[in-house]
């Protein structure tokens, strides 16, 4: 089953760690919160990494 990528906007504090660790993936919007830029720039293993080093787990996986 297909999965998107997601953060949480009410739980993510813009730390920017997902940014700074796959700039490729994420990035910063204009209400100066991250969010998912493209999934698909990364493997899977370097994306569970990001998710297990997010402070407040706001990186979540979703069926689509």
């Amino acid at each position: 089953m297909p999965r998107t990528l997601t953060i949480d906007q009410s739980l993510c504090i813009s730390c920017s760690l997902c940014v700074d660790m796959l700039p490729d993936v994420f990035q910063i919007n204009e209400r100066n919160s991250a969010q998912v830029y493209n999934q698909r720039a990364s493997g899977y293993a370097e994306i569970e990494s990001i998710r297990a080093a997010c402070p407040l787990g706001c990186i979540r996986w979703e069926d689509v």
